[in-house]
């Protein structure tokens, strides 16, 4: 089970997060409203791209499958950009590391958060993950799938037999 919790908040610290390439994020950790908006965006993206692929054809009963799957896909992996684009934006307070080529810091915003996904998207993949995970608890549910309390992977709970 994962439980998001609102751990930020006026009194919490920023944190950082070196990007590599002597890129170094600073973020606040994102709260439950923060997850929850960037998902709806994400879905509000889908949702339009999805009325205009019926529309055009490109999916629905008289699309080719092959074609409307592959669609699919790519409308659901945009939305899914989407969202962590949303909480990156929402989150960062700032970052170290990229300047102009006269040398000067450039402040963060959206236009240069793409020019560095573009450009390096590992590194921001692992920025926006970093977010998500910041808010993820995982919560042992005390069966097998859970690790014992050694951490020996075995679970606290032995199946019933017969089960």
């Amino acid at each position: 089970m994962i439980v998001l919790s609102d751990l930020a908040g006026p009194d919490e610290k920023p944190r950082t997060f070196d990007a590599g390439r002597g890129v170094l994020f600073t973020y606040r950790l994102p709260t439950h409203a923060d997850l929850i908006y960037s998902r709806g965006r994400g879905n509000a993206k889908a949702q339009l791209s999805l009325e205009e692929a019926k529309e055009a054809n490109l999916i629905g009963e008289e699309a080719d499958l092959a074609d409307a799957s592959e669609r699919l896909g790519d409308i659901y992996a945009s939305a899914e950009a989407t969202a962590s684009e949303v909480l990156v934006l929402r989150c960062t307070l700032g970052w170290e590391g990229v300047a102009t080529p006269e040398g000067e810091p450039h402040p963060f915003d959206a236009v240069r958060w793409r020019a560095f996904a573009n450009a390096f998207p590992v590194a921001a993949d692992n920025y926006a993950q970093q977010l998500y995970a910041g808010n993820a608890e995982l919560v042992a549910e005390g069966n097998v799938s859970s690790p014992g309390a050694d951490g020996s992977g075995e679970g606290t709970e032995k199946p019933a037999a017969g089960a």
